[in-house]
């Protein structure tokens, strides 16, 4: 189902840049963990939006693969994650 490399260094877009910059270290620390962790953990593929949603705790990770390179473009809430995503 994961047809990605894991050995390339994710890229967050702006959103998540700036979601890591107004929460806390911690907080930033577990995502970039998770991340760096796949193909494991709780991930959703949405095949009608042609990306993937990983779930750490009560945050949602959005993310797509490009040519094997994870790029994460949308980092939030449970709610606020899905609203407008692609």
């Amino acid at each position: 189902m994961y047809n990605y490399n894991t050995n390339k260094d994710p890229v967050y877009l702006k959103q998540p840049n700036k979601w890591f910059v107004s929460h806390s270290a911690w907080q930033g620390r577990q995502i970039k963990t998770a991340v760096s962790d796949l193909p494991s953990g709780d991930v959703t593929y949405f095949p009608d939006k042609h990306v993937y949603r990983l779930r750490v705790g009560s945050i949602r990770v959005m993310f797509e693969v490009i040519k094997g390179r994870v790029t994460v473009y949308k980092i939030g809430s449970r709610g606020d994650v899905y609203k407008g995503a692609k």
